[in-house]
């Protein structure tokens, strides 16, 4: 079964402290403990991503997990039925919220193993 959903490079960020994409197998501990903060640029624009997976949720080492078309991303070029999986998550709170209610998750994207893009389960705003 094919599904789309909608995608920002890793580009499209800015980060202050620690870089929370920098490792390709999981999450930055230093990123965490060290407060890190993520901008999205204002000129940061999203894309569509049409999954390939017969089980549904993009899972992480899931072989399964192809792109349908090419796809470039952060100036990388892969092909269609390139392997795409969900590394790690980060859960985010907008600066100066203190309800959880308004935490957002974002999903860290590799193709090919390539850490390069960021999908979340609500709204981003640039800035």
């Amino acid at each position: 079964m094919n599904y789309s959903f909608n995608i920002l490079e890793i580009s499209d960020l800015q980060v202050a402290g620690p870089d929370p994409f920098a490792n390709s197998s999981g999450r930055n501990s230093s990123a965490l403990s060290q407060g890190s903060t993520i901008t999205l640029s204002p000129g940061a624009t999203w894309q569509s991503l049409t999954v390939r997976d017969d089980e549904g949720p993009l899972f992480e080492t899931d072989s399964d997990q192809v792109s349908v078309g090419a796809v470039t991303v952060n100036g990388n070029t892969y092909a269609s039925g390139s392997n795409v999986e969900v590394e790690y998550s980060y859960v985010l709170r907008p600066i100066g919220a203190t309800d959880a209610s308004q935490d957002v998750v974002i999903y860290v994207i590799e193709f090919e193993s390539d850490v390069e893009a960021i999908a979340s389960n609500g709204p981003l705003q640039r800035g």
